[in-house]
């Protein structure tokens, strides 16, 4: 069903809800319904369903069966993070004192795009 209007001969406009069949004219019967008639009864219906207490119960135990459980991903970032930042500073410790070659450079370049992406 789509959203409709009209206006009726008194110049007020009524919103309703049509087949999008019947509004191309290609042989749905289904009537019109009114907007706020069909809109309350979804609304209702929705409430309905979401507001039942074994679902919300069922929800907020999973939610707290999400948050239990140990991120361990982070702490793998962590420690890898700084690993590259310690190759980082060997290099950058070489590089002063007169250590540099293109394969430093290559290397500082890789080490580099990795911590950007941790």
């Amino acid at each position: 069903m789509v959203g409709d209007s009209g206006t009726s001969k008194t110049g007020a406009v009524h919103h309703y809800y049509k087949c999008a069949s019947a509004k191309r004219h290609k042989g749905c019967d289904k009537k019109s319904v009114k907007k706020d008639w069909i809109e309350n009864l979804v609304v209702n219906h929705t409430i309905k369903v979401v507001m039942d207490d074994e679902l919300i119960d069922t929800i907020a135990d999973r939610i707290l069966d999400l948050l239990s459980q140990e991120n361990t991903k982070i702490p793998q970032l962590q420690a890898k993070l700084k690993e590259v930042d310690g190759y980082i500073s060997n290099i950058l410790d070489a590089i002063q004192q007169g250590l540099f070659n293109t394969s430093a450079k290559k290397r500082l370049d890789e080490l580099e795009q990795t911590k950007a992406e941790i």
